[in-house]
């Protein structure tokens, strides 16, 4: 007897109807195709060349039960260790050559600040990023190193043109990133950010202690390390949903703010 897609919403951005309805079922079972295509109702068929696109694009793996071959969703809640580990080491001297060798048509390794820079124009791109949403994860050592490396009157033009461009900013960050960073780059800085379209998530600091920041794009990752002045982008369909998941994931996680209420109260602003 098929069934519907659960109700309760998880995160399946990007996803046609029928690939959220297996990856939602799959969520919380473990299912032979036999056993899937019941469940869901999708033509065997269908259903085979469905499973093998999201196993592609990592939404699913398959695993071994004695002689059945059972498929399941790659759940980031899983890998949320990982992913705080590789944000740590990505740079580190060994991986940056390794990174460098393999460089080909879906991961390519930059360096040099002048490449660092030309990733930041795209947040400010009319084509690249108006009424766009762009996903962010900085912490605050990456965040002051971004600054140093330019000047603060640079990143202030950056924000009003963010907000200028209607660009949507989904941002996790650590608890104190603003208040730490208006003590050294003032409130001039802080102001910047007002009018801001966001969606902001705080994490607790012992989250965010990583070096490097994330930049997703559509259909482009960006981790950049402004200390060594290099980055590495991703454009691999079977990498960047991933990203996607853990960033969506750690969103969740988060404390989710009003942004501009936020910045007001730390500039002392009467709350509207």
């Amino acid at each position: 007897m098929a069934i519907k897609a659960p109700k309760r919403k998880r995160n399946t951005v990007g996803l046609t109807p029928m690939e959220e309805q297996v990856v939602l079922v799959l969520t919380d079972e473990r299912l032979t195709l036999a056993s899937l295509a019941e469940k869901t109702g999708i033509a065997r068929t269908t259903l085979d060349r469905i499973v093998e696109r999201l196993e592609r694009q990592g939404w699913l793996t398959k695993v071994t039960a004695g002689k059945r071959t059972l498929w399941t969703r790659v759940c980031p809640e899983n890998h949320f260790e990982q992913f705080l580990d590789m944000m740590n080491h990505l740079f580190a001297d060994q991986s940056r050559k390794y990174l460098r060798d393999q460089s080909n048509e879906s991961v390519t390794f930059h360096e040099g600040l002048d490449t660092l820079l030309d990733i930041h124009k795209r947040l400010t791109t009319a084509d690249e990023s108006r009424g766009k949403r762009i996903r962010i994860m900085q912490p605050v050592q990456s965040a002051y190193q971004s600054v140093t490396k330019t000047a603060v009157e640079e990143h202030c033009d950056i924000n009003k043109t963010i907000s200028k461009n209607d660009v949507i900013i989904d941002g996790v960050l650590p608890e104190s990133y603003y208040k730490t960073l208006k003590q050294d780059l003032g409130k001039e800085w802080l102001a910047s950010f007002e009018g801001r379209s966001t969606q902001t998530a705080f994490l607790p600091e012992e989250f965010m202690v990583f070096e490097s920041e994330l930049i997703i794009f559509d259909g482009t990752v960006y981790f950049i390390n402004w200390f060594d002045e290099t980055a590495l982008e991703i454009h691999d369909p079977r990498m960047v949903p991933m990203v996607l998941q853990m960033f969506s994931f750690m969103q969740k996680a988060g404390k989710k703010v009003d942004l501009n209420e936020h910045i007001r109260g730390l500039l002392g602003k009467r709350q509207k």
